[in-house]
C-alpha cells in the first residue's frame, strides 16, 4: 500500500501537460499491444 501511494504522489507533482502525454502513450501503447495479440489468436 505505501508503494502504490508513492507512485501517486510522484504522478501527481508532474505537470499535467506530461501526465497526460504519459497517459496517451501508455493507452496507445496498450492499443498497439491488444491489436497484436488479436492479429495472432491461435500462434
Amino acid at each position: 500500500m505505501p508503494k502504490n501511494r508513492n507512485t501517486f504522489s510522484f504522478l501527481a507533482r508532474w505537470p499535467r501537460r506530461a501526465a497526460s502525454r504519459a497517459v496517451h502513450l501508455g493507452w496507445a501503447w496498450a492499443q498497439r499491444a491488444g491489436a497484436v495479440t488479436a492479429e495472432h489468436p491461435g500462434r
